[in-house]
């Protein structure tokens, strides 16, 4: 059988091959997703994992506030942002503790994960 496919292949006219493979890499093209990369920000919550999907939305109502601050420049908006700001940081920095603390106690018997999340802490490149 893979004598007749190869004599196939090597007596058809190059134009058919080319179109047959064309066709075939596009269905395969078409079927798997494409790879995207992520972004700045993506990338920049990737490397803080205790940054949940609450806390990512919560940081952009922050900005919007100060947006709200910055063109008013009212007394009263600053008080709601200030006070969204500092409520803000107090969940992020209990996010982060909870965090580490999971991870270290869950991985109490694996020293290089441990190391990992030392140097995670203090900012270390690896």
């Amino acid at each position: 059988m893979n004598e007749d496919i190869t004599k196939n292949l090597y007596s058809a006219p190059v134009d058919n091959l080319f179109r047959i493979f064309t066709e075939n890499f596009v269905l395969v093209l078409n079927k798997h997703p494409s790879l995207k990369e992520p972004s700045r920000t993506e990338m920049k919550f990737r490397k803080k994992p205790w940054l949940t999907k609450r806390i990512r939305i919560s940081i952009k109502t922050k900005n919007t506030l100060y947006k709200k601050w910055n063109k008013r420049t009212s007394t009263k908006s600053f008080q709601r942002y200030k006070m969204y700001r500092n409520n803000l940081t107090h969940l992020k920095e209990k996010s982060k503790e909870l965090y580490y603390n999971n991870l270290f106690e869950t991985n109490k018997a694996n020293a290089r994960k441990v190391l990992q999340g030392i140097n995670d802490l203090l900012r270390r490149k690896k």
